[in-house]
């Protein structure tokens, strides 16, 4: 069903905003975060919700809000345009967030590439990671959560069913 849905579970996962049903009721989460060791994840169902070129205007402060979350409070307000730093695989991202006024954006040119922008950021927004991302590179991506990176991350769980005939886990 469209939109994409989701589930949190675990002590440290919440959901933030519900997608409402038409009786008044919620029906699923749409943006979920959590914790892992001592980074920060805000994570959405669908990748949409990430593209700044389309929805820029219309999401821009969620994504605002949401790197001052990610940034784990280790930046002062007054200063995370000029001190977060920030990589990304997207173009696009790096373009909105440069037109926002942050002044440390990286955009990376490849998943060989993952690692090594990792160990210049505080967060890595992930407009989508794709349904093949290399294993070494989930694994990075875990460790630099974990050691207090934050990680903006959307999926489409059912895109993998869909799409690429693989199990909704794989996501």
């Amino acid at each position: 069903v469209q939109p994409g849905r989701m589930i949190t579970y675990e002590a440290t996962a919440h959901d933030i905003l519900m997608y409402p049903r038409e009786d008044g009721y919620k029906q699923g989460p749409m943006v979920a975060s959590a914790t892992l060791g001592l980074g920060r994840d805000i994570a959405v169902p669908d990748h949409q919700m990430l593209d700044m070129c389309e929805y820029g205007d219309v999401s821009g402060q969620f994504y605002i809000n949401s790197l001052k979350w990610l940034a784990n409070g280790i930046i002062p307000d007054d200063e995370l345009l000029s001190s977060l730093r920030i990589a990304t695989y997207s173009e696009c991202v790096s373009s909105y967030l440069i037109s926002t006024g942050f002044q440390n954006v990286q955009a990376i040119s490849s998943e060989a590439e993952l690692a090594s922008g990792l160990a210049s950021a505080d967060v890595f927004v992930a407009e989508w990671l794709g349904s093949s991302e290399p294993m070494e590179n989930l694994e990075a991506l875990k460790e630099f959560c974990a050691g207090g990176g934050g990680i903006f991350i959307s999926d489409y769980g059912v895109g993998y069913d869909w799409w690429w005939g693989k199990e909704l886990k794989d996501a």
